[in-house]
């Protein structure tokens, strides 16, 4: 139940563009579950936000290595190689 409130903050966080928040509630989560998918997505995505390009790149990376079919880690990282190829 705690990890279940310690989600929805986390997704506020996130909804609410308060990037730092949810970098800080996603890596608790990724404490108590380091294979969390959604958590490691969010944080990826909060590291983007923040303008931290490699930490949001390691991190989609790490999901594609749990779920190689991940479909928005996937999508982000294409993102990425598009933008470096232009």
């Amino acid at each position: 139940m705690i990890q279940s409130a310690l989600v929805q903050k986390a997704i506020k966080a996130a909804m609410s563009s308060e990037w730092d928040s949810a970098i800080e509630l996603n890596q608790q989560l990724l404490e108590q579950n380091p294979q969390d998918l959604e958590s490691l997505n969010r944080l990826a995505r909060a590291y983007l936000e923040l303008g931290d390009i490699a930490k949001s790149k390691k991190t989609y990376k790490e999901v594609l290595t749990l779920d190689p079919y991940n479909v928005i880690a996937l999508k982000n990282v294409k993102r990425f190689q598009s933008i470096k190829g232009s």
